[in-house]
């Protein structure tokens, strides 16, 4: 009983701060773009790159999304979704 209580209120806690994130200025930018630099590539030439960037692998592709709109931008979500500046 105890564990279901303690689940039950870090759930209800997470909404609001979910709620809170807004949305992105341009959702699913990252994967998009992703998927078509792998089809105009080729698998072979993606992973030789991909051996490259693993040490900064996770900042490269932050610092993509971010300058793709994909990050959660609260200043122009206005409550309904994916709202323009």
């Amino acid at each position: 009983m105890k564990k279901i209580l303690t689940c039950t209120a870090v759930i209800l806690l997470s909404v609001p701060t979910l709620t809170l994130a807004g949305s992105p200025d341009e959702p699913g930018a990252f994967g998009r773009d992703r998927a078509a630099g792998v089809q105009a590539l080729g698998g072979k030439v993606w992973g030789e790159m991909a051996a490259e960037r693993a040490g900064t692998n996770g900042e490269q592709n932050q610092e993509y999304k971010t300058g793709a709109g994909g990050d959660p931008n609260p200043e122009s979500d206005e409550g309904g979704g994916n709202d323009a500046e």
